[in-house]
């Protein structure tokens, strides 16, 4: 186990929230950012931290099999990370969760399926309007075949105002996928900043 019993209680008392409209996906949530959770995603970007994936991994599983019926999905897919040569950091995390949800639930990853094809500005430095706008047309399909009249789980790990859970299904919806149904760990608390 990833995951004390003790902590799993007070993470899981935080609740899921599930069926956030995005025009292009039915978006499952799987907790605010409590302190668990907010430890594990930031251990999991910025030490790289596999075991935190784990433990993510572990409840954001969970609460995709409570909500969920998993024999409709088909692929799971993640969020992409630019890269170019010049990239020092070549670790994605959301492609780390992506797999060990799709370990945990027995359902096919398909990495590298969604690019990001541009560089854009951190989305983090960004009001909401302008985080739709730094995103548009950021991200595109490798590869059609895999993704084509299939139901997709796109794993992402936080919510914040759903620009990149809204970009990266358009770009899944538009290269011909049936269904994207977005799963991410946390949420953040009332994001307002305009």
């Amino acid at each position: 186990e990833y995951v004390c019993k003790t902590c799993e209680s007070r993470v899981v008392e935080g609740g899921y929230i599930t069926n956030i409209p995005i025009k292009t996906c039915t978006t499952l949530i799987f907790a605010f950012y409590y302190h668990l959770v907010t430890n594990s995603v930031y251990k999991l970007k910025l030490s790289h931290d596999r075991y935190s994936a784990k433990a993510l991994a572990h409840f954001l599983s969970k609460a995709v099999d409570n909500n969920i019926d998993i024999k409709k999905i088909d692929v799971i897919i993640s969020s992409p990370k630019y890269f170019n040569k010049r990239c020092r950091n070549k670790f994605n995390h959301a492609h780390v969760l992506a797999k060990e949800v799709a370990d945990v639930l027995g359902i096919f990853y398909a990495p590298n399926v969604l690019v990001k094809i541009k560089k854009t500005s951190k989305q983090h430095t960004l009001g909401k309007t302008m985080r739709s706008v730094n995103l548009k047309n950021a991200f595109e399909v490798s590869n059609k075949d895999i993704i084509c009249n299939k139901t997709i789980l796109l794993i992402d790990d936080v919510f914040t105002t759903g620009a990149t859970i809204s970009e990266c299904s358009a770009a899944l919806i538009n290269a011909g996928a049936k269904k994207v149904i977005a799963a991410c760990a946390a949420k953040t608390n009332n994001y307002d900043k305009s």
